[in-house]
C-alpha cells in the first residue's frame, strides 16, 4: 500500500472513530435523560403510595365490616402493583445501561 492510500484509510478511521464516540456521547445522553424522567415519574408514584398508606387507617375508621374488608383489600392490592412496579422500575433501569 502506498502512503497516499494508508493516509486515506487512517483519516477515514479517525473520522468513523470520532463519528462512534459522537453517537456514544450522544446514546449517553439519551440515556441519562430517559433516567431522570423515570426516576420523576416513580418518584411520583411513590408519593401516591405513600399518601394511600398514610389514609388506610383513615378508612378503616371510615368504613365498618364489609365496606372496611374491601377498601383493606384494595390497598392490599395496590400494594402488590406497587411492589411489582418497583421491581420493573428496577430491571427497566438495569437494562437502559450503555456498555
Amino acid at each position: 500500500m502506498d502512503s497516499k492510500e494508508e493516509t486515506k484509510k487512517r483519516q477515514e478511521f479517525e473520522r468513523l472513530d470520532q463519528l462512534k464516540q459522537t453517537m456514544r456521547a450522544e446514546t449517553e445522553q439519551m440515556v441519562d435523560e430517559e433516567e431522570i424522567r423515570l426516576d420523576s415519574k416513580h418518584r411520583a408514584v411513590d408519593e401516591m403510595f405513600n399518601m394511600l398508606n398514610r389514609s388506610n387507617h383513615n378508612l378503616k375508621e371510615l368504613f365498618e365490616g364489609e365496606a372496611s374488608d374491601a377498601a383493606e383489600a384494595n390497598i392490599d392490592k395496590l400494594k402488590h402493583q406497587h411492589e411489582q412496579m418497583d421491581q420493573l422500575y428496577d430491571a427497566l433501569l438495569k437494562s437502559i445501561r450503555v456498555n
